[in-house]
């Protein structure tokens, strides 16, 4: 702490996870003081949105349905594809010229007209070849 301070840096204790990196097979546990708080490590954390676990696997970063792109929480669902995730939005705004498109009455303008079905489909075909690579990267790890 002592070269933080010299640097005119502080550290929040209270936001402060730790994680024990070391390739023994018994993963062990550190307990960390900083300012009087003890900060316990544990098996992963998430740091800008990775996580990192004890062995740098990553497994539990490859693992994750959540979405890679938006902040959050945030499961990965076909819901979440088509109409909230940043990654698509261009594709979305086509889509948004040709219909006004919600979760509500998606299937019901898909059905009104061929076109819209059209849109939909050419929206869901350009969106699938990344989805594809990002799930070929989780279940393979080093396969991009």
């Amino acid at each position: 702490m002592r070269w933080m301070n010299f640097l005119g840096l502080s550290l929040a204790a209270q936001k402060t996870e730790a994680v024990l990196i070391s390739s023994r097979k018994i993963v062990e546990t550190a307990t960390i003081l900083i300012d009087g708080n003890a900060v316990q490590s544990r098996r992963t954390i998430r740091y800008l949105g990775v996580w990192i676990d004890t062995r740098l696997c990553f497994r539990e970063h490859l693992a994750s349905q959540l979405c890679p792109v938006c902040s959050g929480e945030i499961v990965e669902y076909a819901q979440h594809i088509l109409f909230k995730c940043r990654r698509f939005d261009d594709g979305r705004r086509v889509l948004e010229t040709k219909m006004e498109i919600c979760a509500e009455n998606l299937v019901e303008l898909m059905m009104a007209r061929k076109s819209m079905w059209e849109a939909v489909s050419s929206f869901a075909a350009s969106a699938i070849p990344e989805l594809r690579l990002a799930e070929r990267g989780r279940s393979r790890p080093g396969v991009a």
